[in-house]
């Protein structure tokens, strides 16, 4: 299992932008999952199925400070 550590940078606060991503994934079908699946695709760099476990809550997460630490 990796560890990961997504940090905040001074236009992006990680968690507040992970909790919004999950809120439209949950929220959205199909195509609509696009945007929010890109965000934490490109912008953070993960792997497109790491992604969507992420923004499914099937791959749990936690806080630390400003940023968003989860092993997979």
């Amino acid at each position: 299992m990796k560890s990961y550590k997504l940090v905040s940078h001074p236009m992006v606060h990680t968690p507040g932008m992970l909790k919004y991503c999950m809120a439209g994934y949950r929220t959205s079908r199909g195509r609509g999952r696009s945007p929010f699946i890109k965000i934490f695709h490109e912008g953070y760099g993960l792997d497109r199925k790491l992604t969507v476990g992420l923004l499914s809550g099937k791959i749990p997460h936690r806080v630390e400070g400003d940023s968003v630490v989860f092993e997979a």
